[in-house]
């Protein structure tokens, strides 16, 4: 028997509970759900409507917007829920707002420790497209800025 998918599994839950605009969870969330494929998510919902919290790909923002991103979610939109959702490796479970909290804060950590600062010019990069030094334990945005901090600590050195 084929696994329900994320949409199958959540609408008897959401349609139990939220009494008016079901539209969120019928065509908004559903396009979400079946047409992008969300790998982790949340859905929070009240009984006036949803809200779709997409937990993919936060590596790929920079760290300001995963910092404004947490706070948005957890000031704006968790407060207005009383119900909370995770999908997650094609299944789903309920969690309180203070298992959301903690979940949405540990994704945003993970996040941010995967970006970095350039130690030579500022630039937030995500380390897989960046250049680490050994030697001093830094991370640099590209070849260039780790090469002009070498030249700038080796100038150091023999001055």
């Amino acid at each position: 028997m084929k696994a329900k998918s994320y949409y199958q599994q959540l609408k008897p839950i959401v349609l139990a509970h939220v009494k008016h605009y079901q539209d969120d969870f019928l065509k908004y969330d559903r396009e979400i759900l079946t047409k992008k494929k969300p790998e982790r998510f949340m859905l929070c919902f009240r009984d006036t409507g949803t809200d779709f919290v997409h937990l993919d790909k936060w590596d790929e923002r920079t760290r300001e917007d995963i910092d404004d991103n947490y706070e948005l979610i957890r000031t704006g939109i968790f407060p207005r829920n009383d119900r909370f959702i995770l999908g997650e490796n094609g299944g789903i479970r309920e969690m309180s707002m203070g298992e959301a909290i903690t979940e949405l804060k540990r994704i945003a950590n993970i996040a941010k420790d995967i970006r970095q600062i350039c130690h030579q010019c500022g630039t937030d990069f995500h380390t897989l497209s960046g250049v680490y030094h050994e030697f001093t334990g830094t991370y640099f945005c590209c070849y260039h800025c780790k090469e002009k901090a070498v030249a700038a600590a080796n100038a150091e050195i023999t001055a």
